[in-house]
């Protein structure tokens, strides 16, 4: 599985907190640095899944159509759109971005 992980000190600590129940069934993680990267890489094979929570749309846009486009089951967050003030800060860092094969997304807290 990849993910990544916030820069923010304690955003990040929630993160690693909720990676023991989400690693069952995942051999190991994977950290490349970028979601739309990691989200190809799901595309093509070489990851199973993806899963990262606060992410801006911009992080993961490409590699979600790619992955989509690819047969993968793709979850982006349904946060309020740019032209109408939001997304607030806290709605976007609770929100997942996954993509895997449809029997992978149940291992996803969604």
């Amino acid at each position: 599985m990849a993910s990544g992980f916030s820069y923010d000190p304690a955003t990040r600590a929630e993160q690693f907190a909720g990676l023991g129940n989400l690693m069952e069934g995942f051999a190991d993680l994977r950290r490349l640095g970028s979601a739309a990267l990691d989200l190809c890489l799901v595309a093509d094979g070489t990851h199973d899944a993806f899963g990262e929570r606060g992410l801006n749309e911009h992080d993961y846009a490409a590699g979600a159509l790619i992955a989509e486009e690819a047969g993968c089951w793709v979850r982006r967050p349904r946060l309020t759109s740019p032209l109408d003030g939001g997304p607030t800060d806290a709605d976007r860092l609770e929100a997942w971005t996954c993509a895997g094969t449809l029997e992978l997304s149940g291992k996803f807290p969604l």
